[in-house]
């Protein structure tokens, strides 16, 4: 229990820290860097998703192949 109460007092402390020093600034600016590497994400995962086509086109032309040896 005392660990507890410890642990709230610490939490409002450093709350109240982060707030008095200007912690608004910081979330901002957290927030701009996280929303460009959102943007940054997405591009990669377009780009993966349409790899991932290419393989499977790729790999679907293969298995006609290897049916079209087999069958002869």
């Amino acid at each position: 229990m005392k660990k507890l109460i410890l642990g709230i007092i610490i939490g409002i402390a450093l709350l109240i820290v982060f707030v008095y020093f200007g912690g608004g600034k910081y979330l901002q600016q957290a927030g701009k860097e996280a929303e460009k590497a959102g943007g940054e994400l997405e591009q990669y995962e377009k780009k993966l998703k349409e790899s991932a086509k290419t393989v499977e086109k790729g790999i679907e032309k293969v298995k006609e192949k290897i049916k079209e040896k087999t069958s002869d």
